[in-house]
């Protein structure tokens, strides 16, 4: 997801770039599956005829369907574990990854 800035800088995260971000690969995902999106920068969806990107995601006079809340939480580092096995790579584990830091 993209949360920079016009000038690809990211001083704070704002909503609106996630919103967007989500959007656009929404859109990506329902044209990809054979769905209509409609372009909001060169058309706009009117009347009851929403596009499906519309209708969850909101157009003019059409609120979005869901909620969203920034929180503002300590951040740390993230580790993410498959759980798949790769030929050739050690495993690793929460253990391993304390031994490692030291």
């Amino acid at each position: 997801l993209w949360t920079g800035d016009v000038d690809r800088e990211c001083k704070s995260i704002k909503e609106t770039g996630i919103i967007g971000s989500l959007r656009w690969w929404y859109e990506a995902l329902v044209r990809g599956l054979g769905g209509y999106a409609c372009d909001p920068t060169n058309s706009t969806c009117e009347g009851k005829n929403h596009c499906d990107a519309c209708e969850l995601f909101g157009c003019t006079g059409w609120r979005r369907r869901f909620k969203s809340k920034i929180v503002d939480i300590p951040l740390g580092n993230l580790n993410f574990f498959s759980g798949i096995e790769h030929p050739g790579l050690e495993e690793y584990t929460m253990e391993g990854l304390e031994e490692w830091k030291k």
